[in-house]
């Protein structure tokens, strides 16, 4: 299994557990952001016991899919917001590709999170204090949920 097929097979595990429950089909995800995902990992993946790339592909996919549903021009949060992991640097440059956009992330957004809160980066990308929020904690226990679900072959 390539890292864009294991892409492709925990999208449709995914579930916003929020009180909307969307569910997702892997046709939702652009071919090209999986490539993205996988070749930005490839450069420079910002966990570092992430040996076969699967946290970073799979954070990848959690968040662009939750956070935009898969829409490299998504904005939000009064035009502040951009792109598919809907993050508030990086300005117009996110909205270029795909793989330009999640390197940016992965090298600025991600990076200094996991600095900051290496047990709950995802509440440092929402600007909380670590450990502050039970809905990113549960976006995390996702996360974790996904890896575990799905079967990697390499």
């Amino acid at each position: 299994m390539t890292g864009i097929e294991f892409i492709l097979a925990i999208v449709p595990h995914m579930v916003d557990e929020t009180p909307l429950h969307h569910h997702f089909t892997a046709s939702m995800i652009p071919r090209e952001a999986a490539e993205a995902f996988v070749q930005a990992c490839e450069e420079r993946d910002p966990f570092p016991l992430d040996a076969d790339k699967r946290l970073c592909w799979t954070f990848l996919t959690v968040m662009a899919g939750l956070e935009s549903g898969f829409n490299l021009h998504a904005q939000g949060d009064g035009g502040h917001a951009l792109g598919p992991f809907q993050a508030h640097r990086g300005g117009a440059a996110r909205d270029e590709s795909w793989l330009m956009t999640t390197r940016i992330y992965l090298r600025h957004d991600v990076a200094e999170a996991i600095t900051q809160c290496p047990e709950q980066p995802i509440a440092r990308l929402a600007g909380e204090r670590c450990g502050s929020s039970r809905h990113h904690a549960q976006r995390w226990a996702q996360i974790t949920r996904l890896l575990h679900e799905v079967t990697w072959e390499p």
